[in-house]
């Protein structure tokens, strides 16, 4: 039930049908929309739906806020490297969701420091796969009620 919700959150995070002329389904779909490099409109739904500054989107997905700036003047898709960590970060963000009950309690959770991660900031720790890692781990352990 959580991965069918969380992939349905993700879709809707990244802009759904408006984004994509068909919604990713399966891993394969989205390792192949990846390659090719994601619509800056997934970027910004992303921005929208997170109510995340540029600047906390560019350090979270790792470019500067001056090259998200330039991509938006110049771009219709994020590079691949770009596009993976967008997509990571927003799987994340929309487990947090599922597994919280609600996109803004998850979002919030996000932004706070974390008993489970040694007091660190979840959305501080997302910056890196090893980061992402842990966070998701905790996420997990929560959903099945252990949260030390």
């Amino acid at each position: 039930k959580t991965a069918m919700e969380t992939q349905l959150s993700l879709n809707r995070m990244l802009g759904g049908k408006a984004t994509f002329k068909t919604p990713p389904k399966t891993p394969n779909d989205w390792h192949e929309l990846l390659e090719g490099g994601l619509p800056l409109s997934a970027l910004e739904s992303f921005k929208q739906v997170t109510a995340l500054s540029d600047a906390q989107v560019a350090t979270l997905i790792g470019i500067s806020g001056k090259t998200l700036q330039r991509a938006r003047g110049t771009r219709e898709r994020l590079d691949s490297v770009t596009s993976d960590r967008l997509f990571r970060t927003a799987r994340i963000v929309a487990l947090a969701g599922t597994v919280l009950e609600s996109s803004e309690r998850g979002i919030a959770w996000l932004g706070r420091g974390q008993i489970g991660l040694g007091g660190k900031i979840p959305f501080a720790l997302m910056t890196t796969e090893a980061g992402s890692e842990q966070v998701e781990q905790l996420l997990l352990r929560i959903e099945h009620g252990v949260y030390s």
